[in-house]
């Protein structure tokens, strides 16, 4: 089976966007930090990059730095994909989350939903706007 991050992000986006219009934000937060990651990951394939997204895991923060930088050197005009890619270095998120116990506050969830829905989604858009993703998305 084919892995196909650009498809991921936006199927994660869509279920996101689901729990969160039904007050499901601890949920909501979690799948949307898989919006972010996949977009990043699906730069980094796009972009040339070496080595295999998924060596990051999940490490949003290597995967916006380090992943996002070794691939940007394969590309020219790739600036663009760091600015996008800026906000989810802010993100408190980890898969570990579905664990949590919903102790944080209703604010932080929908402001970590927002943020790597956005950032997520601007990334594989922008993908698709220039070309750069050989698989379908929808």
């Amino acid at each position: 089976m084919a892995t196909n991050y650009g498809k991921a992000a936006l199927r994660h986006w869509t279920s996101s966007g689901a729990l969160a219009m039904n007050d499901q934000l601890q949920d909501a937060a979690y799948l949307a930090g898989y919006v972010g990651e996949c977009g990043l990951k699906a730069v980094m394939v796009a972009l040339g990059g070496t080595g295999d997204p998924k060596s990051y895991a999940h490490d949003l923060e290597a995967l916006s730095g380090d992943g996002l930088a070794t691939a940007a050197l394969f590309s020219r005009g790739s600036g663009r994909y760091a600015a996008l890619a800026m906000p989810l270095t802010s993100l408190i998120w980890s898969p570990e989350d579905r664990y949590e116990d919903n102790k944080t506050d209703k604010a932080t969830l929908q402001a970590n939903c927002d943020l790597a829905r956005q950032a997520g989604s601007s990334l594989v858009f922008a993908l698709a706007l220039d070309g750069l993703l050989e698989e379908a998305l929808l």
